[in-house]
C-alpha cells in the first residue's frame, strides 16, 4: 500500500510539472489608431457630388431651348413662343412700364439674352411697353401761331396720344395756319400727353360758290338758320325727341363740319324736342307717386287740379289717355282728390255772409254747397247779434240725409241756418228814484241810473242810440219807441238791438 501511495504521489508531482505550452496565458488589449475626419470636408464632398449629379441631369435629361430676341417685338410673339415650345405660362413674368422709345405692346427687355439656351422649367421675365405716359405733363406751345408742319413735329416729338387735326376752308385764316383749337375744358397749364386736343387747320379760301360748313352739333337751331341764310343754302329741319339733348339744340347734321357744299343745296339738321313725355295711366297713384313722375318729366306741361270728392283714391281723372306722346303744346290736366270737405271753422256765432262766401269759394273745387235759412224765421237772441248764425243743420241735397256739421261733409251739403234777428236785453224794474239810481257797471242798469252810465252801457253793447238834453231831472232816463219824435220811457221789459233808443240827460 505504501508503494502504491508513493506512486500516486510521484505521478501527481509529475503532473504538476506542466510544459511551457500548458502554462496559463495572459491577455493584453491592443487598440487601433483612430482616423479624424473634418465635417466641412464631408459637406463639400457631398455638395460636389450633388452638383455633379445635377449637371449630369441638366446636360443629359433636360431639353434646351434657344431664347429668341423679343426686344421691340410685340408681346404676342412671346405668347406664341411659349405655346410653340410648350412652356408653362406660369414660368413667364410679364412686367409693364411706360416707354418713350418702344411702342405700346412691344417688349422693352428680357431677362435672358437672345441666343442663350434655357430650360422649359426656368423662370423668365419680360418687360413690355405701355407706350408714352399719358399723365406726363407736356408744355403747351403757342399753337395759334404755328404752321401745320410745326404742329405735326410737336405732336410726334412729344408722342401726343389724343391730338387730332382737322382742316376746313377759311376766308380769314391763311392756308396751313390754325383756325382754332379745342382743349375740351382743360387749361393749357394742365395739358398732359393724354389730354384730348383738336386742332382745325385752314385750307385757305373755298372755291367760288362753295360753302364750307361749320359744326352745328350741340348749338341752338338759330345758329344754323343764320348760317344758311348768309351762305345761301337750304336748311331742312327734323325734330325728334331726345332724352339727353335739351329742346332746340342740334343733335346732328347731314354734312360734317369742314366739308363743303354748293350754294342752293340742302343741309339737314336734326334738332331735339327734349325728352319725350309718354302719358301713363295715373289711376292708383298717390300724391308722392305723382310728384315723383313730375320730377322725372319736368318738360311735361302738366296742370294739377284739386277738387273735393265723395270718391276714394287720389287721382280722379286725366285729360290725356295713357300711351299718348305729349307734344310741347299739349297740356295734361290731372284731377286729384282732396277728399270730403270740412268746415274751416265753427260758424255758429259768425255772420251769415261768412258761411255764404265760404260755400261760394269752395265751389271752385268741385263742390255744390249752399247756405240759407230756408223757412226758418229769424228771432231775437240774448247772445247773438243781427244776422249772426244761432245754429246750423247739415244735410245732403241729393239724398236728404242729415248729419253732423263737425266732420266730413258731402260735396252737395245744404247748410240750414237759424239767424238772429238781433240782440235782446232784459231790463230790470226800476228800483230807485232818478237822484238815487245806481251807477252802471258790468250789470244791467236800472232806468233811473245816471245818464252817462247808460250811454257807457249801451256803447258796450254796441247799440245805436241818440242823446237828448233835458232841463228837468225827472226826465232823465232811457227812452225807446218807434216814433223818434215821441219815444216812450223804458223802465223794464226788453231792449232790442234795432230799437230807436234815446238817452235823455241834463
Amino acid at each position: 500500500m505504501s508503494e502504491k501511495k508513493d506512486y500516486l504521489s510521484q505521478l501527481s508531482s509529475e503532473v504538476e510539472k506542466k510544459p511551457e505550452s500548458f502554462k496559463e496565458e495572459s491577455f493584453q488589449r491592443v487598440e487601433k489608431q483612430k482616423i479624424n475626419i473634418n465635417p466641412k470636408i464631408v459637406g463639400i464632398v457631398v455638395l460636389i457630388i450633388a452638383l455633379l449629379i445635377g449637371l449630369f441631369i441638366f446636360f443629359t435629361a433636360t431639353p434646351k431651348i434657344v431664347m429668341p430676341d423679343f426686344v421691340n417685338k410685340p408681346v404676342s410673339d412671346v405668347n406664341n413662343w411659349i405655346k410653340q415650345e410648350e412652356i408653362d405660362p406660369s414660368r413667364m413674368v410679364m412686367l409693364e412700364e411706360f416707354s418713350m422709345t418702344v411702342d405700346k405692346g412691344s417688349i422693352i427687355s428680357q431677362s435672358v439674352e437672345a441666343g442663350d439656351k434655357v430650360s422649359i422649367d426656368e423662370k423668365h421675365t419680360f418687360v413690355s411697353s405701355l407706350g408714352a405716359d399719358p399723365d406726363e405733363a407736356i408744355e403747351f406751345v403757342d399753337i395759334q401761331n404755328m404752321t401745320k408742319d410745326e404742329i405735326l413735329e410737336w405732336i410726334e416729338t412729344n408722342k401726343l396720344l389724343k391730338t387730332k387735326i382737322s382742316s376746313s376752308y377759311s376766308e380769314e385764316i391763311a392756308e396751313d395756319s390754325v383756325i382754332s383749337f379745342d382743349l375740351k375744358k382743360v387749361e393749357p397749364e394742365d395739358f398732359k400727353r393724354g389730354t384730348a386736343l383738336t386742332i382745325n387747320i385752314s385750307k385757305g379760301n373755298a372755291p367760288a360758290g362753295v360753302v364750307v360748313l361749320e359744326d352745328f352739333v350741340k348749338k341752338p337751331l338759330m345758329v344754323a338758320e343764320d348760317f344758311a341764310k348768309n351762305k345761301k343754302i337750304e336748311l331742312n329741319i327734323i325734330e325728334v325727341y331726345d332724352d339727353k339733348v335739351e329742346e332746340g339744340i342740334i343733335i346732328s347734321q347731314s354734312i360734317e363740319s369742314g366739308k363743303s357744299m354748293k350754294e342752293g343745296e340742302v343741309l339737314t339738321v336734326t334738332t331735339s324736342l327734349g325728352k319725350a313725355v309718354k302719358v301713363i295711366d295715373f289711376s292708383g297713384y298717390d300724391k308722392l307717386d305723382l310728384e315723383a313722375w313730375v320730377t322725372l318729366n319736368p318738360t311735361a306741361n302738366m296742370k294739377i287740379e284739386e277738387i273735393y270728392s265723395n270718391e276714394t283714391g287720389y287721382v280722379l281723372s286725366q285729360s290725356m289717355k295713357a300711351g299718348t306722346i305729349m307734344a310741347k303744346e299739349d297740356k295734361l290736366i290731372i284731377t286729384v282728390n282732396l277728399g270730403k270737405p270740412r268746415l274751416d271753422k265753427d260758424y255758429v256765432g259768425a255772420d251769415f255772409r261768412e258761411l255764404f262766401d265760404w260755400c261760394k269759394n269752395i265751389s271752385a273745387k268741385g263742390t255744390d254747397m249752399q247756405a240759407g235759412d230756408w223757412g226758418n224765421e229769424s228771432i231775437y237772441s240774448s247772445t247773438y247779434r243781427k244776422n249772426q248764425i244761432m245754429s246750423i243743420t247739415c244735410s245732403s241735397n241729393s239724398t236728404g240725409k242729415v248729419y253732423s256739421c263737425a266732420g266730413d261733409l258731402e260735396v252737395d251739403t245744404r247748410f240750414t241756418v237759424l239767424l238772429s234777428k238781433g240782440l235782446r236785453i232784459d231790463l230790470p224794474a226800476s228800483a230807485a228814484t232818478p237822484a238815487e239810481g245806481p251807477m252802471f257797471g258790468d250789470e244791467t242798469p236800472s232806468n233811473n241810473a245816471d245818464a252817462d252810465s247808460i250811454t257807457t252801457w249801451l256803447s258796450g253793447l254796441k247799440f245805436q242810440y241818440s242823446i237828448e238834453t233835458v232841463t228837468d231831472q225827472k226826465d232823465v232816463g232811457l227812452y225807446v219807441g218807434v216814433d223818434e219824435n215821441r219815444p216812450e220811457r223804458k223802465t223794464s221789459g226788453e231792449l232790442k238791438e234795432n230799437d230807436k233808443i234815446v238817452v235823455k240827460k241834463l
